[in-house]
């Protein structure tokens, strides 16, 4: 566990790893054994990709073994720390803790409870959040927007397929849902239409929802986003006790209790609307 994370380069922490582990056991386990005995009886399934959510959702098929395992550990535990939570007949007269030095005792102990620990981590992962279908990345570079016959430079904070918010040094002298031309460095620009704007201190953010591109914006958009050299850098994890205090905080603050707010805020982007002809245009560019 010390060198793990030194060995793959930072690409995943040891604890992380143990986290997917458990959680992946049980369906790679059921789906190797159908594999072997019926390899050609059904489809490859995959992930899907691009699907949104405005709600919380929770994988009740693959957390079902887990909640079962869980539940058992959780009864050793008590059992072991004396506390029984079943009827005497369903254990041995003999004692575990009662036959063993407290060493072994301490060592069972906490075993168990990192077991318990790594479970509800496990089961915690999967709940769904909300999420958009579109990713939001975040790009910084400076660009116009020309409204009417009125120019604003502005940086530009995050940016997707949908929209994007630029921040300003001053306060805009425009209104809400007003169409806009919006101008990149890139030598290309997109319509796009003032959502809203907000303060930020002594600047204002202001957000914009492109309107209907045609087949060369939205590509100009997409290679902007995904095709730029320094777009995907490699990324480096915490290590194995910021991960611990990760996993803690997950813990004891789940989203589902204390990110309930997702529900409530709708994107402040709409829908990105292309001709039918664009994803077959992107597609083939790749």
């Amino acid at each position: 566990m010390i060198v793990f994370h030194w060995l793959n380069r930072r690409a995943c922490s040891a604890i992380v790893a143990e986290i997917y582990g458990v959680a992946l056991c049980f369906p790679i386990a059921l789906t190797t054994i159908h594999s072997i005995f019926r390899p050609f009886s059904r489809k490859f399934q995959v992930t899907p990709k691009g699907i949104a959510s405005d709600h919380f959702s929770f994988n009740w098929p693959l957390a079902a073994p887990l909640i079962v395992i869980w539940l058992l550990t959780g009864i050793a535990i008590a059992k072991g720390l004396g506390v029984d939570l079943l009827p005497e007949s369903w254990f041995p007269e003999t004692s575990y803790f009662g036959h063993n030095s407290t060493h072994e005792s301490g060592l069972f102990l906490f075993w168990s409870c990192f077991n318990l620990f790594v479970l509800t981590v496990a089961i915690l992962a999967m709940v769904d959040a909300p999420r958009s279908r579109f990713e939001w990345f975040k790009l910084e570079g400076t660009v116009r927007l020309q409204i009417h016959d009125m120019s604003f430079w502005g940086v530009t904070q995050t940016l997707s397929e949908t929209g994007v918010q630029i921040l300003f040094s001053h306060q805009p002298g425009f209104s809400p849902n007003v169409l806009a031309k919006l101008e990149f460095p890139e030598k290309f620009s997109l319509p796009a239409r003032v959502t809203r704007y907000e303060s930020q201190g002594k600047q204002w953010l202001v957000t914009l929802s492109f309107v209907p591109l045609n087949t060369n914006q939205y590509r100009r958009l997409v290679e902007l986003l995904f095709c730029r050299p320094d777009r995907w850098q490699p990324l480096q994890t915490p290590g194995e006790f910021q991960s611990l205090l990760l996993l803690c905080k997950s813990l004891l603050r789940p989203r589902i209790l204390f990110d309930r707010h997702l529900l409530r805020q709708p994107s402040p982007f709409t829908s990105l609307r292309v001709h039918q002809d664009s994803k077959m245009v992107v597609a083939g560019s790749k």
